[in-house]
């Protein structure tokens, strides 16, 4: 017989030892998400809003090249989703184009209060805009000078 006062009983082991099971599925699932990043969907999405942040793409190309030639090490298109996506914390939901639009908006805010910012060709602009000008100079055809 048992002693009706002992503090570890069967029953507690196995609960106990089920809630740290789901703690640690839980932690591994958590890890593996960041590890992998956000899904394909998302960085599809975030890419088109990405690209339409800037009203005309165009007269931005030139500044996201200036940047890129100034950072080599992010002239990749994925790497550059993959950055701004970091830097809103953005692991798998994106919520309305609106409110994502703000989440820029405030990151760009943030770039300045922070002093994130570069001067590239007379303006001082934040990093998050060189990166989505970057990006809109990679995604966009270089203009064809014609004789």
């Amino acid at each position: 017989m048992r002693d009706p006062r002992s503090k570890l009983d069967r029953r507690r082991f196995l609960v106990g030892l089920a809630v740290l099971a789901g703690g640690g599925a839980a932690l591994v699932g958590l890890w593996f998400h960041h590890v992998a990043g956000p899904s394909r969907r998302v960085r599809a999405r975030a890419e088109r809003l990405f690209l339409s942040y800037f009203p005309e793409p165009e007269a931005i190309r030139p500044l996201g090249e200036s940047y890129l030639e100034a950072h080599p090490g992010e002239a990749d298109h994925g790497r550059l989703i993959e950055l701004v996506l970091d830097e809103l914390g953005v692991v798998e939901e994106l919520g309305t184009d609106r409110a994502f639009g703000l989440r820029i908006s405030a990151l760009v805010r943030a770039d300045f209060a922070a002093g994130r910012t570069l001067r590239l060709q007379g303006w001082i602009v934040s990093r998050t805009e060189c990166r989505l000008a970057a990006l809109v100079a990679e995604a966009t055809p270089s203009p064809v000078e014609l004789d």
